[in-house]
């Protein structure tokens, strides 16, 4: 039995939905930013420079990636430097955005088209809540939702 395009839409109202939403590529960009930050805070931390490489960040959590190079470096991390790396990393990106927003030309930061319209839709249903599923450590993710 095929259900009416009505009854179709009062099932989908009935039901609670979560839409989780990646942050870099699918909300916005910040024009490499993000790697920026990564890099730094590796030559800050570990005093690694240009160790990033070839390294992918698509899909990746920041401490995968951070592992994935310490492995390519032949070392293991500690964890206390792990805390530190990121609080490196934090700083770096506020700079970065920083400097992004405030230079009178070139790259800004952007969300994506759609994007503000898209969420401002679903924040209004009753049966859909919002999240985030990203890779990025929280405080890197709020400096970037931060810029909008």
């Amino acid at each position: 039995m095929c259900m009416r395009n009505t009854e179709r839409q009062m099932s989908i109202r009935n039901n609670k939905h979560l839409l989780l939403f990646d942050i870099d590529g699918t909300l916005l960009k910040m024009g490499g930013a993000g790697k920026r930050a990564f890099e730094n805070a590796l030559e800050e931390v570990f005093s690694w420079e240009n160790a990033l490489g070839e390294v992918s960040f698509a899909g990746a959590t920041d401490l995968k990636i951070l592992r994935q190079v310490a492995d390519e470096m032949g070392t293991q991390i500690e964890p206390s430097k792990i805390s530190l790396f990121f609080e490196a990393m934090s700083k770096h990106l506020k700079n970065e955005v920083k400097a992004l927003v405030e230079k009178p030309q070139g790259y800004k930061p952007q969300l994506l088209p759609g994007v503000k319209e898209l969420l401002g839709r679903l924040q209004q249903m009753d049966h859909v809540h919002l999240g985030l599923a990203t890779g990025n450590i929280q405080s890197c993710a709020w400096i970037k939702l931060g810029v909008f």
